[in-house]
C-alpha cells in the first residue's frame, strides 16, 4: 500500500511536491461556512465577475445574404447591417475541405443555408458566422483575407 494513501481516502502529497514557482493559486473561499455557492463576494482579487459574467451575452451575427461579385470574393450582408467582403486564398488547400473551392466556378455555388444562417457550399463547407462577421479568428489556417472598407474590415450600411 502506498503510505501517502489511506485506504479510500484522497492520494496525499509530500510537502516538496508543491506548486510550480510562480504559479498562481486561487484563494480559499472566505465563505465557506456560508452556506454554499453563490454567495459572498461576486468579485474575486483577480477582477473577475462571475455574476456579470452569467448574465454577458454574445449575440451571434447571421448572414442574410451572400453574393459572388467575382471569382473567389464573396460579400456578406449580416442582420445587424455589416457588410464584408472576403476573398478566397486559392491554390494552398490542396487535401483540404476547402479544395474545391479553388475552382471558381464551385465557389461560386456559395448559399445562405436557412437553418444555420451562415455560407454554406454543395460539398458540406461551412464557415462560422461569428468569425466571418470578424468578431473572432479562425481557430486554424485562415483560407480568406478581408477586402471590407474601413479600419477593422467593417463597413456598416445600416445607415
Amino acid at each position: 500500500m502506498d503510505p501517502g494513501r489511506e485506504c479510500g481516502g484522497p492520494t496525499r502529497f509530500a510537502p516538496h511536491q508543491s506548486p510550480p514557482l510562480g504559479a498562481e493559486l486561487a484563494p480559499a473561499s472566505r465563505n465557506r461556512d456560508s452556506g454554499g455557492l453563490g454567495e459572498g463576494e461576486s468579485q474575486s482579487s483577480s477582477g473577475y465577475d462571475r455574476a456579470a459574467a452569467m448574465k454577458t451575452t454574445y449575440k451571434i451575427p447571421h448572414v442574410d445574404s451572400v453574393e459572388v461579385p467575382r471569382d473567389h470574393v464573396i460579400r456578406l450582408t449580416f442582420d445587424d447591417g455589416i457588410i464584408r467582403e472576403l476573398e478566397f486564398l486559392a491554390g494552398s488547400n490542396q487535401g483540404t475541405v476547402f479544395a474545391p473551392l479553388d475552382d471558381p466556378l464551385f465557389f461560386a455555388q456559395v448559399k445562405v443555408d436557412p437553418e444555420s444562417r451562415t455560407v454554406v457550399w454543395p460539398n458540406g463547407l461551412d464557415l462560422d458566422p461569428a468569425v466571418l462577421h470578424g468578431d473572432f479568428e479562425p481557430a486554424g489556417e485562415n483560407h480568406f483575407r478581408d477586402l471590407s472598407a474601413g479600419a477593422d474590415g467593417r463597413t456598416a450600411s445600416s445607415e
